[in-house]
């Protein structure tokens, strides 16, 4: 791999070959990432501040989102996506390093991503039908056949099963070689 290593304004381009077999504490590319010097502090925020405190977190998590969405669509980022095993293995692994306060972290934001998923123009989900309504709308009342949104959003949901089941192998495939979804 290459990688580019930036310092201030000074840029250093390195080749990094990822070993197979890493020595114990160490990763795949010689840099562990490890939390150091850790402490849990414990808040008591008035009920507006707490509001506050989630808007902006739920606002920072759906930026995040956009900009992942936005780096798929022109080519930059290459997308990552888990099913139900991968799901299951990011939620273990969550709880095990992060405890409940993890594991509720990550309960909002697949809260999240199943909300902003939903609402996508994607047929067979709630924005499918979203844009059969503004169609209908833009057409002043004039609705599509029932039997046409239909196939459209049958082969949306042969669409959605079929991502599922590949998504679900490439998981399978994931946890049986031993990677971890956060990283080596």
């Amino acid at each position: 791999m290459e990688w580019v290593i930036r310092g201030g304004e000074s840029e250093r381009t390195v080749q990094i070959t990822p070993r197979e077999d890493p020595p114990p504490g160490q990763g795949r590319t010689g840099i562990q990432i490890e939390m150091v010097n850790t402490f849990q502090e414990t808040r008591r925020d008035s009920p507006g501040e707490a509001f506050q405190r989630s808007y902006d977190t739920l606002w920072g998590t759906l930026v995040l989102m956009g900009e992942a969405i936005g780096g798929m669509i022109v080519g930059k980022e290459t997308p990552q996506f888990s099913g139900p095993v991968g799901i299951a293995q990011l939620t273990g692994e969550i709880t095990q390093q992060a405890g409940w306060a993890g594991w509720f972290l990550l309960a909002a934001i697949f809260s999240v991503n199943l909300a902003v998923l939903n609402i996508a123009p994607i047929p067979m989900l709630d924005g499918g039908r979203l844009v059969f309504v503004v169609i209908e709308w833009v057409r002043r009342g004039k609705r599509i056949p029932p039997e046409k949104e239909g196939i459209v959003h049958m082969a949306g949901f042969v669409v959605m099963i079929a991502l599922i089941l590949w998504i679900t192998y490439q998981d399978i495939v994931r946890l049986v070689s031993g990677s971890s979804l956060l990283g080596p």
